[in-house]
């Protein structure tokens, strides 16, 4: 027979309730279920019918449990995903600032930011408009202090 989903809630709601292998109990809340009262395939189902539909059920369950339990551990939590993401973009930053450095030290310029990852370029841009506007304020205050001898 076919079954519905809402009949093997039904069932196993009934189950539930009134504990495995309870089957006259089972039998007799199904039928007095209104919502199953003109489904023949749940009404006509004796007590061996619902043990089979049941231990099928449970069966399925476990399936569907294990299934899920095994995606689960073969795939990395997103904040896992997210810190080696990030781990990469500051080794990556770190790289470029190096360079960059010693670039910059014999007189060249910087390689360009557009060889970074997108994550990465964001922090570096920032960081570099910080550091732009740290060594602004610093010339600022050079010019104060030599006006003042």
């Amino acid at each position: 027979a076919h079954f519905a989903l809402e009949q093997d809630r039904a069932l196993l709601a009934a189950v539930d309730k009134f504990g495995y292998g309870n089957w006259e109990a089972v039998r007799e809340e199904l039928r007095s279920d209104v919502h199953l009262q003109f489904q023949h395939a749940v009404q006509g189902m004796n007590q061996d019918m619902i043990g089979k539909r049941i231990d099928y059920r449970m069966r399925q369950m476990e399936k569907e449990v294990e299934a899920r339990e095994k995606k689960l551990k073969s795939e990395k939590p997103a904040n896992v995903v997210a810190a080696e993401k990030a781990i990469a973009a500051i080794k990556e930053m770190e790289q470029w600032e190096s360079k960059a450095r010693d670039l910059e030290l014999r007189g060249d310029n910087a390689p360009s930011l557009g060889l970074l990852s997108e994550e990465a370029r964001a922090v570096m841009e920032e960081r570099l408009e910080e550091r732009q506007t740290s060594i602004s304020r610093l010339r600022e205050i050079e010019t104060q202090v030599r006006g003042c001898k």
